[in-house]
């Protein structure tokens, strides 16, 4: 998914139990976006690169998603921005690379594994 004028990926208000896998998104304005109350989604093996703001945004009470495995990478903003109202996310394996910020957490309870 590439060349969109605002994002590659769109998970929108009560978007639940979605596996987003296996996925190249670049060239997009944000590569995928997670907003407004979407819980257990699985985020896994997907290449986010070089889009014009961030790889991967989550934002607004989205709990509970799984981001693993995926390669993020030359975002011109940050790589994952997990914003304040988030928690109880797992991110795990994941590579991030010459990112202007690689990741932000903002949220609470989320939890970052090697």
């Amino acid at each position: 998914m590439s060349l969109n004028h605002l994002c590659g990926i769109n998970l929108t208000k009560d978007c639940n139990y979605n596996n987003i896998l296996k996925n190249n998104i670049s060239k997009n304005d944000i590569g995928i976006t997670i907003f407004n109350e979407c819980f257990d989604n699985t985020i896994f093996e997907n290449k986010v690169e070089n889009n014009n703001k961030s790889g991967i945004e989550v934002n607004y009470f989205c709990d509970y998603n799984i981001f693993s495995e995926n390669n993020i990478s030359k975002n011109c903003n940050c790589g994952l921005n997990i914003a304040i109202s988030c928690s109880y996310n797992l991110v795990y394996n994941n590579s991030f690379n010459r990112n202007l910020k690689n990741a932000v957490d903002d949220g609470t309870n989320n939890n970052w594994k090697q």
